[in-house]
C-alpha cells in the first residue's frame, strides 16, 4: 500500500528537519569553541569541563521535539534529568563542591522530572501534564532549599563562610518571591482580580397565579323555636325534631305558624 504525503505535510517535515539540523550544528559549534578556548589558554578542558558532555547528551533528547508531534514530547523527561545532572556535575566540578550532593539531588529529581513533565505537557497540549510538572518542580525547589539551608547554613558541610551566608539570603529571597509573586501576577493580568457582584434585593408583587383566594364561607344556618314545645329547630325544617309538630314556612313569623 503506497503512502502519499500532502504538500503541507512535506513542508512541515522539511521545516522540522531543518530546525533539528540547526540545533545539532549550534551544539557542535559551541563545543568546538569551548575546546578551542581551552586549548589556547593551555588548560585541560576534559578535567574541568567534562560534565558538559553529559549536558550535551541531555540536550540531544530534545531533538525529537522539533518533529512537531505530541508523541515525541516524552523525550523531554529523560532529557531534563540528564541535562540537570550534567549542570549539577559541572557546578560541583568547577567549584570542587562535591559536598553539595547532600541537597543538589533535588535539582535532578524531582525538579528535573517536573521540568520534563511541563515541557511534555506543552508539546502534547495537555493542561494536566503542565500542572503536574509545575507541582513536581515546586516540590523539588522546596526540597533543594530546605536541605541546602540545613546542610550549609546550619551544618556548613562545605566549610565555606560564603555559602553559609548565601543560603540565608536565598531563603529570604524565596520568601519574598512567594509573597510578591501573586501581586505581580494580578497586576500583569487584571482579569485575575476577584470581582464582587453587588446583590440587589428587590420586592415584587406575586404573580396572579400565585395568589390563593380563600373560598367564601358558607352562611350559618338560621334557627327558630318550635311553637309547640319551644325547641330550637332549623328555619327551613318542616317538622320539629322533639314533638313532631309541623312547622310553618321559613319566611313566616313564629306567631303566624298554625
Amino acid at each position: 500500500m503506497a503512502l502519499s504525503l500532502s504538500e503541507g505535510d512535506g513542508m512541515s517535515m522539511q521545516k522540522s528537519m531543518n530546525r533539528g539540523t540547526v540545533i545539532v550544528g549550534a551544539v557542535l559549534i559551541a563545543v568546538g569553541i569551548l575546546f578551542l578556548i581551552a586549548s589556547v589558554l593551555g588548560r585541560d578542558v576534559v578535567k574541568g569541563w567534562w560534565p558538559l558532555i553529559v549536558v550535551v547528551v541531555g540536550l540531544l533528547f530534545f531533538l525529537p521535539l522539533t518533529l512537531q508531534s505530541s508523541g515525541w514530547g516524552a523525550f523531554a523527561i529523560p532529557g531534563s534529568i540528564v541535562t540537570m545532572t550534567g549542570l549539577v556535575l559541572l557546578f560541583q566540578n568547577l567549584l570542587d563542591a562535591w559536598e553539595s550532593w547532600a541537597y543538589a539531588w533535588a535539582l535532578i529529581a524531582p525538579f528535573g522530572v517536573g521540568v520534563g513533565l511541563h515541557i511534555f505537557g506543552r508539546v502534547a497540549g495537555s493542561q494536566s501534564l503542565r500542572e503536574a510538572g509545575s507541582v513536581v518542580m515546586k516540590i523539588g525547589l522546596v526540597l533543594f532549599f530546605a536541605f541546602g539551608f540545613f546542610f550549609e547554613a546550619l551544618l556548613n558541610v562545605s566549610g565555606s563562610s560564603a555559602t553559609r551566608i548565601l543560603w540565608p539570603v536565598l531563603l529570604i529571597a524565596l520568601g519574598l518571591w512567594i509573597m510578591l509573586a501573586p501581586v505581580v501576577r494580578r497586576r500583569q493580568n487584571p482579569a485575575m482580580e476577584p470581582s464582587v457582584k453587588a446583590q440587589t434585593w428587590t420586592t415584587s408583587a406575586p404573580e396572579p397565579s400565585d395568589v390563593v383566594v380563600p373560598a367564601p364561607a358558607a352562611p350559618a344556618a338560621l334557627s327558630v323555636e318550635c311553637s309547640e314545645c319551644g325547641a330550637p329547630v332549623l328555619e327551613k325544617a318542616a317538622f320539629c325534631g322533639r314533638c313532631g309538630a309541623r312547622l310553618a314556612q321559613s319566611d313566616m313569623l313564629p306567631d303566624e305558624r298554625h
